[in-house]
């Protein structure tokens, strides 16, 4: 498939655990910049960034209790 061409297949192995890592990262700088006081992602309303940071915390599980399903569309994508 396409995907193969672009991505290493160690790259390839890793795209659940990637989107996983990314969403709980990101969760952790809104968090950091909800606490100080968000200074590096605007807001436009009261602990907006404190929503972003629950919201990427939920991603990063859902994608962890997925991540069977998940591991399996890729294979598909990596054969078709």
């Amino acid at each position: 498939g396409v995907f193969k061409r672009i991505l290493l297949a160690d790259e390839f192995s890793q795209l659940t655990f990637s989107g996983k890592l990314l969403a709980y990262e990101l969760g952790i700088r809104f968090l950091c910049d909800h606490l100080l006081g968000d200074k590096s992602f605007p807001v436009d309303f009261p602990h907006q960034n404190l929503h972003r940071a629950r919201n990427q915390f939920r991603l990063a599980f859902r994608i962890d209790i997925q991540a069977a399903e998940l591991r399996r569309r890729h294979r598909d994508l990596e054969l078709g």
